[in-house]
């Protein structure tokens, strides 16, 4: 198993590799209302919107700060979400009238009728992270895989230290709660329009 490594709050971490589409400089973000801090907002990428989550809020408790470093990794999401059932609404929010209102850029177009994606297009997220060290192999693949409810899988040896030292497995699948990531795609779930400004457009660095 090859792994994306990182560490967040001075512990090592690693994403399977075979979850990875795309290491990117850190990308500007739409916000979105009303969400948990570790959720950043929407980024475009290629053609569409991606719900973009800070690694470092979540899972060291402090936002991924803007550096030389900091990184947007994009990864593909299995089919944990289509197997645990329930479908969001398409991202309508009640306002305080209880009158349903797009929260979106992407839940505009949908409360307009415009069509969705098609439904091979894969679920993708963006991770924002600030130490993204590069690419490892486990010693050995892990005999339980990182699976179930929590974001973190097993702890794996990293094989160019010779079992010195290991990274714990990121459950991507997982890494906030399904009802939560259903909502979040849905928010993000028509393609952003083709054309330069739908590429990947890096933040100012301070």
């Amino acid at each position: 198993m090859q792994l994306l490594t990182l560490t967040i709050a001075e512990r090592p971490y690693g994403i399977d590799t075979r979850q990875v589409v795309e290491l990117l400089p850190l990308v500007a973000v739409r916000p979105l209302p009303r969400q948990p801090a570790e959720v950043l907002g929407l980024i475009r990428y290629r053609g569409r919107f991606v719900p973009a989550i800070d690694l470092g809020q979540l899972v060291g408790g402090s936002r991924s700060r803007d550096q030389l470093g900091t990184r947007t990794i994009i990864v593909r999401l299995g089919d944990r979400l289509a197997s645990a059932g329930g479908s969001p609404s398409a991202g309508a929010t009640p306002n305080a009238a209880g009158v349903s209102r797009a929260s979106s850029p992407a839940a505009a177009d949908a409360a307009a009728g415009l069509p969705g994606p098609p439904a091979s297009e894969p679920r993708l997220l963006a991770l924002v992270a600030e130490r993204v060290i590069g690419i490892a192999a486990a010693a050995a693949h892990p005999s339980a895989a990182a699976a179930g409810d929590s974001p973190f899988g097993p702890l794996v040896d990293l094989a160019e230290t010779g079992g010195t030292a290991e990274a714990q497995l990121l459950n991507i699948d997982a890494i906030l709660p399904p009802a939560e990531l259903r909502s979040l795609l849905a928010l993000a779930g028509l393609p952003a329009g083709a054309g330069p400004e739908s590429e990947p457009t890096a933040a100012a660095t301070s």
